[in-house]
């Protein structure tokens, strides 16, 4: 399986804290090491990571250096492939799409965001499949699913059809139909706030393969400074 872990975004809602969201420290380490620290059990030895930034955040903060130094931590030795963007690409879509050549194959590739400490259970992967992680969610902040038969059958971004949510990770059988539905996406300008986010692109999916929903078992936001606020205070270990 491949891990694409997209790291491109300008963290408006933590700037606050740092300039560049996945190096923000949280009782010592990175966000991005506790991101690591929550996955590390579902990584396989035969699996691959692309990290994805842009050629500001990989020159300013060491980038390459500094992600080799925290797998390394983890005692991780898998291959990865770092991909850097000139610019900030408009949206998620379009920052894991820069990965095309590595991911455009017929094996599994998993699309996760950093910016969340999570656990859940990583199912049996079977072909024409795709599958998405949920957790409840009352407000509005997030990407909403309807389930039908077992299946998720919808997703809007923003608006709340439901208290099912995405939880920041998106699973496909084949990187090639993930790519598929990129390009269906942006054929169809379909963007939110002038941006390509990867839930919505799952929609040219639904009629394609079967969906289905991950039960998260655990989850800490770390993508605003309040629920980073609130998980410095839970007696968590990093490594």
């Amino acid at each position: 399986m491949i891990w694409v872990i997209p790291m491109s975004g300008k963290g408006t809602r933590t700037q606050e804290l740092d300039e560049f969201k996945p190096f923000i420290k949280i009782k010592g380490h990175k966000i991005l090491s506790w991101f690591i620290s929550s996955i590390k059990h579902l990584i396989k030895n035969e699996d691959s990571f692309v990290l994805i930034t842009t050629e500001y955040f990989a020159n300013k903060f060491n980038f390459e250096k500094e992600c080799k130094k925290i797998f390394k931590e983890h005692q991780l030795n898998n291959e990865i492939n770092f991909i850097i963007n000139k610019e900030t690409p408009t949206g998620a879509s379009t920052t894991v799409y820069s990965a095309k050549k590595i991911i455009n194959k017929k094996i599994p590739v998993m699309v996760i965001f950093p910016d969340q400490y999570i656990d859940f259970i990583l199912p049996e992967i079977v072909d024409n499949s795709a599958y998405m992680g949920i957790y409840v969610q009352l407000g509005n902040k997030s990407g909403f699913i309807e389930i039908q038969n077992g299946l998720i059958v919808n997703f809007i971004e923003k608006i709340n059809i439901s208290n099912l949510a995405s939880s920041g990770f998106y699973l496909v059988s084949s990187g090639k139909d993930l790519i598929f539905a990129f390009e269906e996406q942006f054929k169809n300008n379909e963007t939110l706030n002038g941006e390509f986010y990867v839930g919505p692109a799952f929609k040219y999916l639904f009629n394609k393969l079967k969906v289905y929903p991950i039960p998260v078992l655990a989850k800490y936001d770390l993508g605003n400074c309040k629920d980073i606020a609130y998980f410095y205070s839970k007696n968590i270990s990093c490594l």
